[in-house]
């Protein structure tokens, strides 16, 4: 509880802004996913599920910035909400990155 009655009154801190930005750093890679995406209607099977395939895998930078948005308006009331949307996706994107490297 003392967490959150520290920044109450005062604005963002610079280490919440910097986690924000870092957490939107994935959108950078956004070309490549969208070059490798257009193969995915090379021979579907199912056209309308490779549609949703395709969307869903492009939409991620709207969830990204979506997530930020949320995170920094609840930063007041629930400081602990906010840092986890914001540590989730990178959590999830250093995950998918060990996979494909190593």
């Amino acid at each position: 509880m003392e967490l959150n009655n520290t920044y109450k009154k005062r604005k963002r801190p610079v280490w919440f802004i910097s986690l924000m930005v870092f957490s939107l750093l994935p959108i950078l890679l956004w070309p490549l996913i969208f070059y490798g995406s257009i193969f995915i209607f090379d021979n579907p099977k199912n056209m309308s599920l490779a549609y949703l395939i395709f969307i869903g895998i492009n939409s991620y930078p709207l969830i990204l910035v979506l997530n930020s948005v949320v995170s920094y308006m609840k930063f007041k009331q629930r400081i602990q909400l906010s840092i986890s949307l914001l540590v989730v996706p990178i959590i999830f994107f250093l995950y998918v990155a060990y996979v494909i490297f190593f």
